[in-house]
C-alpha cells in the first residue's frame, strides 16, 4: 500500500499543479487610467474575455511606469546551444538552454485627454501608444461629416448631391444651412401643400443631434412643422426603400480599424453585426403627429392626464422602433423582452440570408446608374453575388471618405506629433461603421462612430466583439513590445505598417 502510495503521489502533485497552473495570455497590456467613461469600454471587454487571452493591467500615474521603469513584461524563449568542452558526452537535449528574453510594455493611453493635458502630462503621449487620432471628429461627427462631404461633392458632382444620388443621403446642418434647406425643398416647405403632407403622413426625412448617439434625440420628419430650425442638429433625406427582412428594417454595424494616417492605413473587420429594429416598418406614421399638434396649440391649458401621457409615449417608442435599429432603444420593446422577435445577427448570418436569396432566385442585382456599372464591370468579369456587391460598396466608401479627409487628418496630426517619422505609427483607433442596405442592394453611408459600443449585452455580440479586439490587439503588437536593451521607452521606435496576416482584418485603403 505505502509502494502505491509513492507511486501515486507524484501525479497526484502534478495534477494539482496543472490545475493551479497561469492561464497563458496571449495579449499583455497596460492601459493609463481613463479620465472619461466612454475610454473604459475596451478595458472592460479585455477584462471580461471569457477565453482569458489578455492581461490587463490600469495604472494611475503615467510617470512612474516610463520614468522609474515599473514596466510590465512578456517574457520570451530562445533557446541557444550550450557550449561544452566536451559536447559529445552531453545528450543532444540538455544542449538546448532556454534564455528568457524581457520585453517591456508599451502603455496606452487616449488622445481624448490632450486639450486638457499639461505640456509637462504630453510629453508622454510621445512614449506611448495612443488611442485616437487629432481632428478625427471630422468623419466620426455627424455635423463635421456632412459639412466635409457637402463642401467635396458639391464642387465635384453637385447634380448627384441634388438628386441623391452619392452613397450618403442628403444633409444639411442646421441652424446654417436652413435657408439652403427650404430652397432645395420647395415642394416639401410650400405652405400651400400643408393639408397634403399632413394626410400623407409618409416620413420624408430625420432629425439627428449632432453630439447624441444610441438613438437619443432622433425624430421623424413628415412636415415642415416638425422642423425646429434653430437647432442644432442634421437633417437626412430618409430612405424610403430598406431591404427588410421578416418586414423589418435593419443596418448593418461595420468595424473599421485606422492603423495609421500617413500613409492612410485602413482595415475593415471581416466580423459585425446586423442590428434590428422590433417592430414592423412602415413608411407611413400616424396619430402621434396629430396629438403633437394640439399639445402645441394648447399649451397653455392643463397637462393632458398621466395616463393619456403614458399612452402617446408608448405610441412614439413603437414608432420609433419600427424605424430605427438602436439597439439601446429597441431592447426595451415587448417584443424583445419577450424573445418574440431577434434584434441581432451576426454579419455572417446576414451573408447566409443572402446566399439563400439567391439560390432561390429571389434576389436580382439593380445597379441605378451607368457610371456606377462601368466602376463594377472594371473590377471584374464575373458576375458580383450580393456579398461581393455589398462589400464592394463598403470599401468604395471607406476610400471615398478617408481620402476625402485625409489632408485635415494630416494637418492635425503634425500639429500635435511634429514631422518626425519616428511619430507615425503613434496612434490607432476603431471607428463603427454603420450602413443601410435598400431593395436595390445600394449601401448608403449613416455615420461613424468614434466610440462603438464594445458592451457584450447579447450573446451575438460575445461572438463578435471579443474576436474584433483580439485581432486588433494581434496586428499592435509589434506597437506595444518594446524590445529596446535599456527599456527606454522613448527610443521604441512603433512600426508604422502592420500585418493582418492570420486575423480578420482586411486592408481596404
Amino acid at each position: 500500500f505505502f509502494l502505491l502510495v509513492c507511486i501515486a503521489f507524484p501525479h497526484i502533485i502534478m495534477l494539482g499543479v496543472k490545475q493551479s497552473s497561469k492561464p497563458s495570455y496571449q495579449h499583455i497590456l497596460v492601459f493609463v487610467k481613463p479620465k472619461l467613461t466612454r475610454d473604459k469600454g475596451i478595458i472592460r471587454l479585455c477584462r471580461s474575455d471569457p477565453q482569458k487571452r489578455f492581461k490587463v493591467r490600469v495604472v494611475d500615474n503615467v510617470d512612474d511606469y516610463l520614468k522609474h521603469e515599473h514596466y510590465e513584461y512578456s517574457q520570451q524563449k530562445h533557446s541557444k546551444p550550450r557550449l561544452s568542452v566536451s559536447s559529445d558526452s552531453i545528450d543532444a537535449q540538455q544542449q538546448q538552454q532556454p534564455q528568457h528574453h524581457a520585453n517591456g510594455i508599451v502603455p496606452i493611453m487616449y488622445l481624448s485627454e490632450w486639450k486638457s493635458s499639461t505640456n509637462h502630462y504630453k510629453q508622454f503621449f510621445a512614449q506611448c501608444l495612443c488611442r485616437g487620432f487629432p481632428r478625427l471628429q471630422i468623419v466620426s461627427h455627424k455635423g463635421n461629416l456632412a459639412n466635409l462631404l457637402n463642401a467635396h461633392f458639391s464642387k465635384q458632382c453637385k447634380s448627384k448631391v441634388l438628386a441623391n444620388k452619392l452613397f450618403y443621403p442628403r444633409t444639411y446642418v442646421l441652424p446654417e444651412e436652413s435657408e439652403l434647406f427650404c430652397a432645395e425643398n420647395q415642394r416639401f416647405c410650400d405652405p400651400c401643400l400643408l393639408a397634403e403632407h399632413e394626410q400623407n403622413q409618409q416620413v420624408q426625412f430625420i432629425i439627428k443631434p449632432q453630439g447624441k448617439s444610441k438613438g437619443n434625440g432622433i425624430s421623424l420628419v413628415t412636415k415642415k412643422s416638425d422642423i425646429d430650425f434653430n437647432e442644432f442638429v442634421v437633417i437626412q433625406r430618409y430612405i424610403e426603400n430598406p431591404m427588410l427582412i421578416d418586414d423589418r428594417k435593419f443596418d448593418l454595424r461595420l468595424y473599421v480599424f485606422i492603423a495609421s494616417i500617413k500613409p492612410l492605413q485602413i482595415y475593415l473587420h471581416t466580423q459585425g453585426l446586423v442590428r434590428f429594429a422590433t417592430a414592423a416598418y412602415s413608411q407611413h406614421i400616424s396619430g402621434v403627429d396629430d396629438d403633437r399638434e394640439s399639445e402645441k396649440e394648447n399649451h397653455h391649458q392643463a397637462q393632458p392626464p398621466p395616463q393619456q401621457q403614458q399612452q402617446r409615449c408608448m405610441n412614439d417608442h413603437e414608432i420609433l422602433c419600427g424605424h430605427l435599429t438602436n439597439f439601446t432603444l429597441n431592447k426595451k420593446h415587448a417584443k424583445f423582452k419577450n424573445k418574440t422577435a431577434e434584434i441581432k445577427w451576426s454579419l455572417q448570418q446576414f451573408w447566409n440570408a443572402l446566399q439563400t436569396l439567391e439560390e432561390n432566385g429571389n434576389a436580382t442585382l439593380q445597379i441605378e446608374d451607368d457610371e456606377e456599372k462601368d466602376a463594377m464591370s472594371e473590377k471584374t468579369s464575373l458576375p458580383l453575388n450580393l456579398k461581393d456587391k455589398i462589400l464592394s460598396q463598403i470599401e468604395d466608401i471607406i476610400r471615398n471618405v478617408f481620402r476625402i479627409a485625409d489632408k485635415k487628418l494630416n494637418e492635425g496630426f503634425a500639429h500635435n506629433f511634429g514631422h518626425d517619422h519616428k511619430h507615425a505609427g503613434r496612434c490607432f483607433d476603431v471607428l463603427g461603421m454603420d450602413v443601410l442596405v435598400d431593395t436595390n442592394y445600394k449601401c448608403w453611408l449613416m455615420e461613424f462612430n468614434r466610440y462603438p459600443s464594445l458592451k457584450c449585452e447579447h450573446d451575438i455580440d460575445k461572438r463578435v466583439k471579443y474576436n474584433v479586439v483580439d485581432d486588433l490587439f494581434k496586428m499592435l503588437q509589434p506597437r506595444i513590445v518594446c524590445n529596446q536593451k535599456t527599456k527606454a521607452m522613448n527610443h521604441h521606435r512603433m512600426p508604422v505598417m502592420l500585418n493582418a496576416e492570420n486575423t480578420g482584418w482586411k486592408r481596404v485603403l
